[in-house]
């Protein structure tokens, strides 16, 4: 369990010195984000998660309790489908629109690899699309292309 500890506090003071260094790249603002701003996010989430884990091993979670909750066996399908379909996503985003290519690119996640039913896939699609949309396009003014409905999001 020692290791454990320490494999986990070397984890959070790397994600403290992440975060801290990504900081000083600036947050930037709603409007203009700056070169920091997803460093320094991934980084907080990063020492979040870190020090739940250390949390963890410090109240001396059997070993045998998390080798349970582990997941299973790697499905290589699945990493060559989800880098295949980034690739397509990253060649299409121009021509076709970020709202729909990032549509089916979570359609495709949450159906095939997620394995849930197609309305729960349509549906968590449809919102994560337009929800980003929102947040990129109107909240942050950023300029992320429209593709094929242009006339509809100017």
């Amino acid at each position: 369990m020692k290791k454990d500890i320490y494999v986990n506090l070397f984890w959070l003071l790397f994600a403290i010195y992440y975060a801290t260094e990504s900081y000083g790249f600036g947050l930037g603002g709603w409007s203009g984000p700056g070169a920091g701003n997803f460093p320094f996010g991934a980084g907080v989430l990063f020492v979040i998660l870190s020090l739940s884990a250390l949390l963890k091993a410090l109240r001396n979670v059997p070993s045998s309790e998390i080798a349970a909750a582990a997941p299973g066996p790697l499905h290589w399908q699945n990493i060559v489908l989800v880098l295949g379909a980034m690739i397509i996503y990253a060649l299409l985003l121009e021509r076709v629109g970020f709202i729909f290519c990032t549509f089916c690119i979570v359609l495709l996640f949450i159906r095939v690899i997620a394995k849930k039913g197609w309305f729960n896939a349509i549906l968590t699609a449809l919102v994560i699309s337009v929800a980003f949309q929102v947040f990129f396009n109107i909240l942050l003014n950023a300029q992320i292309p429209n593709g094929i409905f242009k006339f509809l999001l100017g």
